[in-house]
């Protein structure tokens, strides 16, 4: 009579390490395939599997933080929204101005009234440390909206009093 012996050795699950192209979700199975081999399976092409995941995972997110802080397309595409929000800002004002019967000291005040008024410049992104409002002048005859740039002032709208 013959014996057949069956192994109960698994196979390590390599086919798991396509899930490590997905940004992300590819970080966590790359976490478990690493540890899977270097704790059950003792393989080392499943822990090398495992790092990549999880190294794919990090050039991906850096990349994407890089070029929407430094590449020329996401900062105009910023510039947009910011000029969108620029333009709903200006009603904002002048509502505040019929309601209380003077333009406000600071856009801060409008959120009193508002608490979803678009006194953050998006424009600005990541690049400045401290706030990012909108830079708000209040002068004789005329409010003006400015952001400072790197190099100088920029004046994006001007709003003159009416008699």
């Amino acid at each position: 009579m013959e014996t057949i012996t069956i192994s109960t050795k698994s196979k390590p699950p390599y086919l798991l390490g396509l899930l490590c192209l997905i940004p992300l979700v590819g970080a966590f199975v790359g976490v478990g395939l690493l540890l899977y081999g270097l704790l059950k399976y003792k393989d080392k092409w499943l822990s090398i599997i495992g790092a990549a995941g999880i190294l794919w995972t990090i050039i991906v997110y850096s990349t994407l933080f890089y070029a929407g802080t430094h590449a020329s397309v996401f900062k105009k595409g910023f510039e947009d929204i910011s000029q969108m929000q620029l333009n709903s800002l200006v009603k904002n004002v002048e509502f505040y101005k019929m309601q209380h019967g003077q333009y406000p000291e600071s856009l801060k005040q409008l959120l009193d009234d508002d608490k979803l008024a678009p006194i953050n410049d998006v424009a600005q992104g990541m690049s400045r440390k401290e706030n990012s409002y909108y830079n708000y002048e209040k002068s004789v005859k005329s409010i003006h909206f400015f952001h400072q740039d790197k190099t100088d002032w920029q004046i994006l709208k001007t709003i003159y009093f009416r008699k």
